[in-house]
């Protein structure tokens, strides 16, 4: 069978109410790049990585850095979600390069250098440009007009990303809360109904206790 890419398909037909529906929606697959942007004057990246002095201790403090910053999301099905987000911001795009390709988290103000993995600090770069900035400082690697150009873009993030989870919300209604965070009903339909979808949320109701007192 030949193979099949969610870029080549669209969407797919219920058969017996003739309803067209989302692919990519039910998927949660991650927006397609879009054009190659007009980006301000690029400069010449610095040649070879930049290691801050105690780089190799933060190894540790980089790992904690990240496990609190996805904790936030608590489930993958909603950090996926403001992950699209973040990937659209940025046009699917590396902001150094405009290659669409391995796009990762890079930390805007590097770990060392104080930074932390959190809305506003995050940049979509890709692995070859993620490696080569490493631990320079944003105004070593990037140009003053890529700098005031993504300025504002780290702002817009900070509003996307700016989400705290609810456990309350979530335990009193999991898909009332998915859907009210902003995600797709198809998606959120096919989390709830598909046993082996990798993000499929059981439907049963939380455990109630109820306490008598005795006479």
């Amino acid at each position: 069978m030949r193979p099949m890419f969610y870029e080549r398909i669209t969407g797919a037909c219920d058969v017996e109410t003739g309803e067209v529906i989302s692919i990519k929606e039910i998927c949660g697959v991650r927006p397609l790049p879009g054009p190659i942007s007009v980006w301000p004057l690029r400069r010449s990246r610095p040649k070879g990585k930049q290691r801050g002095h105690g780089s190799e201790m933060f190894k540790g403090q980089r790992r904690k850095d990240s496990n609190k910053f996805f904790m936030r999301y608590r489930y993958d099905v909603i950090w996926n979600h403001f992950r699209n987000k973040l990937i659209g911001l940025f046009n699917g795009r590396c902001f150094a390069c405009d290659s669409p390709e391995g796009l990762q988290l890079d930390h805007h103000v590097p770990l060392i250098r104080g930074g932390r993995r959190e809305p506003g600090n995050i940049v979509m770069l890709c692995f070859r440009c993620n490696q080569q900035k490493w631990d320079y400082l944003p105004d070593e690697f990037y140009s003053t007009d890529e700098l005031a150009y993504l300025s504002p873009l780290l702002e817009q993030e900070a509003e996307i990303l700016a989400f705290k989870f609810n456990e309350e919300h979530w335990v009193a209604d999991p898909f009332r809360y998915l859907r009210d965070i902003g995600l797709s009903p198809l998606l959120i339909n096919e989390i709830r109904t598909n046993p082996d979808h990798s993000w499929h949320v059981s439907a049963t109701p939380p455990i109630q206790f109820v306490i008598t007192a005795k006479d």
